[in-house]
């Protein structure tokens, strides 16, 4: 049998006893050994449990002093701080100065107050550089291309690449899987204006093909715009393209990101703004020859569902069906196109409400909209829009 102690190893064999006096041994590496008998066995257990007791012990010392040094040091500060004050009228050097004050009885409380201020800000350092080295000890492994993070995960951006133009633009000569149509259904949009956007955007610092450190090329343009459209037309979440675009979440998040506030910048001052005396004109001829004179668009809101209405708003984000909402107010021809958006009304109000509150609506009492210049004729009677 093999005990191990202390800073020590005791060595034994179990030998058949002849006697009961246990004078039997055994012969190790040429050295004899007695066999250990009942009261030596028990008195290194005793040994074992001692030295294990003391270990624990001086642990729980340590823990406990190292809780109660920082209150310690506060407490020693204070009544060093007190003890300064009190005899030479100034809390030392690097704390508050007490000068013009003259103590009568020794027992001033504002001294005490002050001394234990700046005894409070002396000790505020060494609290936080103690909560900083615990967070350190407790803070989890990094993960990543780094010594001890997961490997990534082998995507194969070409294989994603080949699977978007195989299914809608073709490949080797052979027709794409899905038509214009069936793009225009999955992408919510048409082809032309796809591809408008992809060659707008392509060239962008993010969205440009890289080459990582080992020389192999990282993901294409089209396989970051094809996520962005997946993700902002079935409102699903990053990671749900990635079997198809070979692409995690992390770039697919900062791709729509990337991509609505492209839209913003490249093509709102161009769409979202209102139309011309020209465009003003065409728009009537239009809705005439359809039986709408003096029609510039329609006008409509629509409620937004809001799935993360805070509780203390739900009672004026509330609507008649008993959802949160926020109202979307905006104007559109016959060709789709929105020229006018306001959004941000609660649920709780009608479109009158919010026609009300629009910018469209103060446009049109200030005169500023629609142009006065804008001719139509209904029942035989020439008319302006004002």
């Amino acid at each position: 049998m093999l005990w191990v102690g202390r800073g020590q190893q005791r060595y034994a064999a179990q030998a058949r006893w002849h006697s009961g006096g246990g004078g039997a041994g055994c012969c190790f590496r040429g050295c004899t050994r007695r066999a250990p008998s009942a009261s030596d066995t028990e008195e290194h257990r005793a040994r074992d449990h001692g030295d294990r007791r003391a270990r624990d012990r001086r642990a729980r010392d340590r823990r406990a002093r190292s809780r109660r040094a920082p209150a310690a040091l506060f407490a020693l500060c204070a009544q060093a701080q007190y003890s300064s004050a009190m005899d030479g009228g100034s809390m030392g050097s690097g704390f508050m100065s007490l000068g013009g004050w003259e103590g009568e009885e020794g027992c001033n409380d504002d001294v005490a107050t002050s001394a234990i201020v700046a005894a409070h800000a002396a000790t505020l350092p060494e609290w936080c550089r103690r909560g900083m080295a615990a967070r350190r000890v407790q803070r989890p492994r990094y993960r990543g291309s780094t010594p001890g993070r997961a490997a990534n995960r082998p995507r194969n951006f070409e294989l994603g690449l080949h699977s978007i133009l195989r299914d809608y633009f073709g490949v080797d000569g052979l027709p794409p899987v899905y038509g214009p149509r069936e793009f225009e259904r999955c992408f919510r949009g048409p082809m032309p204006v796809f591809l408008r956007i992809y060659h707008a955007i392509k060239d962008l610092p993010f969205w440009v093909q890289s080459v990582n450190a080992t020389g192999r090329p990282q993901a294409h343009p089209l396989q970051k715009l094809v996520a962005a459209f997946r993700v902002l037309g079935y409102g699903e979440s990053c990671d749900c393209a990635d079997d198809y675009v070979r692409l995690s979440s992390s770039p697919i998040s900062r791709a729509v990101a990337l991509f609505t506030e492209f839209i913003v910048d490249e093509f709102s001052p161009r769409f979202l703004r209102p139309p011309t005396t020209a465009e003003i004109g065409n728009i009537l001829a239009r809705n005439a020859e359809r039986g709408f004179p003096g029609c510039l668009g329609s006008l409509d809101c629509s409620h937004w569902q809001w799935s993360a209405c805070p509780k203390g708003r739900a009672g004026n984000y509330q609507g008649r069906d008993g959802q949160r909402s926020i109202m979307i107010e905006a104007i559109c021809d016959e060709d789709t196109w929105i020229y006018h958006t306001f959004s941000g009304c609660p649920g709780s109000l009608n479109d009158i409400n919010v026609l009300y509150q629009s910018p469209l609506y103060m446009d049109v009492i200030t005169g500023k909209l629609p142009p006065r210049d804008c001719p139509f004729t209904l029942n035989g009677n020439t008319r302006t829009l004002l």
